[in-house]
């Protein structure tokens, strides 16, 4: 929603210094201070706090909506059913959308993928992978 993002723009600068919030979106972290601190460490690194936060401000008008039927390409949409930062009504809409998707809900409420229970992801992953078609000199 609007307020919700406005909400996020307004703890943005927190975040960026401190990592703040980020047990919002992944709760099997919460409360650890070293994860914490390499999170706004890769925060910082990816971009000054003022160019993250326009990014984030062009987010908010943002509706590609109107041209997903024309993506064409296999694409898996990865969601965790109990996911706090993106409801999983989204990744089913995304995956109804879309031409070519393949929609995977995996057990869990982290967002990070790499963060909670991996197993799941990693055998939707490899699953899906092993589904696409041979591209000639394409390797992995």
């Amino acid at each position: 929603s609007e307020s919700f993002h406005d909400a996020f723009l307004d703890a943005f600068e927190d975040a960026w210094a401190r990592g703040a919030g980020l047990e919002a979106m992944n709760p099997s972290i919460a409360g650890d201070p070293r994860y914490r601190a390499l999170y706004a460490r890769f925060l910082r690194l990816g971009a000054s706090p003022g160019m993250a936060r326009r990014l984030r401000e062009e987010e908010r008008d943002l509706d590609i909506r109107a041209i997903l039927a024309d993506i064409d390409t296999p694409t898996l949409v990865l969601s965790r059913v109990d996911d706090p930062w993106v409801r999983v009504e989204n990744s089913r809409y995304l995956a109804d959308h879309l031409r070519d998707a393949e929609l995977c809900e995996v057990p869990g409420a982290d967002h990070e993928p790499w963060l909670g229970d991996t197993e799941p992801i990693i055998v939707a992953l490899r699953a899906f992978i092993a589904r696409l078609p041979a591209r000639a000199g394409a390797s992995l």
